[in-house]
């Protein structure tokens, strides 16, 4: 769970610069028709990736889903079954959404690796997201690294003593394991709320205000979107 705490691609880009460039080009994609500007979209992201030396594992890992999805999409689209046959008109309308799919999960995808948690709670609050709800989000995500640790020690020490090994057995552990974490959940958050407490936390300040944004970056950001919006509109026959 490491992903949810340390970003793997270290870019020195302001977080909101980089969120307004996942929605300003996650826009293009699911407004465009154009096979060639997915094509292109999930070429470049894809090879982002690469350049950026994500692991050929951690990728397949990532696009096994969305390509599944993909796979489904063209298989039920395509193929009717009363009467049995294959449409190759359908197929070719259906290559569009799937590319769609591709090259929106590609951007999700280039994002996320280049985000921190903390660094994503941070630009949400930029953004004037509700900070309580930011406050709840950065707390339930130490709580979650937590108590999944308490679940493996308790989880194993029930194997250990012959818990999950059959249906008799089964019941009895999954309820000893519900009952410990409900138990270690109160006890993690009466600690937490005693040590904020005593360090004078007045639940107002939960992330500090972010550096102003520099100009060169606003222009690299900005210049990029604007090839990109150039792109979509040749593409699209717009120009």
């Amino acid at each position: 769970m490491h992903f949810l705490i340390e970003r793997k691609v270290n870019l020195p880009i302001d977080g909101r610069l980089k969120l307004i460039y996942l929605f300003s080009v996650l826009s293009l994609v699911l407004i465009s028709s154009s096979v060639a500007f997915h094509a292109l979209v999930f070429t470049l992201h894809l090879s982002l990736l690469l350049v950026f030396r994500i692991s050929k594992k951690d990728l397949l890992k990532a696009y096994i889903e969305p390509l599944f999805v993909v796979f489904m999409l063209l298989l039920i689209k395509s193929i009717s079954l009363s009467p049995l046959g294959f449409h190759l008109e359908k197929l070719l309308e259906n290559i569009n959404l799937a590319t769609r799919v591709l090259s929106a999960f590609s951007i999700f995808i280039l994002i996320f690796y280049t985000f921190s948690f903390t660094e994503l709670l941070q630009t949400l609050h930029s953004f004037r997201f509700p900070s309580l709800l930011i406050e709840l989000m950065l707390l339930t995500h130490r709580f979650i690294l937590l108590l999944y640790d308490e679940f493996l020690t308790i989880y194993y020490a029930q194997r250990n003593r012959l818990g999950f090994c059959g249906v008799r057995t089964f019941p009895r552990s999954v309820n000893a394991v519900a009952q410990a974490l409900f138990f270690k959940t109160l006890e993690h958050g009466e600690n937490a709320l005693m040590s904020m407490r005593q360090r004078g936390y007045e639940f107002t300040k939960l992330l500090s205000k972010g550096e102003p944004l520099r100009v060169l970056e606003i222009v690299c950001i900005f210049g990029i979107l604007g090839v990109w919006l150039v792109i979509f509109l040749a593409l699209q026959g717009w120009l």
